[in-house]
């Protein structure tokens, strides 16, 4: 009878254990950007994307801050005008379609890279496809802007001047941030 009590007692720990661990990811998920879609939305770029590198948010914030490291160059993919509502300073406009073999023939394939778009998907479609060119380091920046400017990360205009405002890629997509941070649709 002790035994069989206390078998109920551990598998009452061990779900106990692994519902606290559910909500914690729950919780996890709703405080990140208020929404399981995000979560969801990164989590399928993860899988769909296993050999693409990812770095979070937090950890090229502190790269950047880090002068002992050598600074990556950024690539914003989205098009140019997402580019033009905003986008991380220092950041280098090359749309993910376009021929970025040329634009970049001068990058040595030793550089550094970090590429983010809206969400991560089309960054980590780039990505991909600089590794295959040789690039050896080469990083997607996990939930891209969306990701940072939900953190309250800075962002800039091309004129350099703050902003606080993305611009949402489309209304299906801008529904994964704040509307207060999702600038209008053309």
């Amino acid at each position: 009878m002790t035994t069989r009590s206390s078998s109920l007692r551990r598998l009452g720990l061990v779900s106990a254990g692994v519902l606290a661990v559910l909500a914690g990811a729950a919780g996890a998920a709703l405080l990140y950007a208020g929404s399981l879609r995000m979560a969801a939305a990164l989590l399928g770029i993860r899988v769909a994307f296993r050999q693409v590198a990812q770095i979070s948010t937090a950890e090229l914030a502190a790269w950047r801050a880090d002068p002992t490291r050598p600074t990556p160059l950024l690539l914003d993919v989205r098009e140019p005008g997402e580019f033009a509502v905003s986008h991380l300073a220092g950041s280098r406009n090359i749309p993910w379609e376009s021929d970025w073999s040329t634009l970049l023939k001068e990058t040595p394939k030793t550089q550094p890279i970090v590429v983010y778009c809206s969400i991560g998907y089309r960054s980590a479609v780039l990505a991909r496809k600089l590794h295959a060119a040789g690039f050896v380091q080469v990083v997607n920046l996990e939930g891209s802007i969306f990701k940072w400017a939900s953190e309250g990360r800075p962002l800039i205009r091309p004129d350099g001047s703050a902003a606080r405002v993305v611009h949402p890629y489309d209304a299906n997509w801008g529904r994964l941030i704040a509307p207060s941070l999702r600038a209008p649709l053309p």
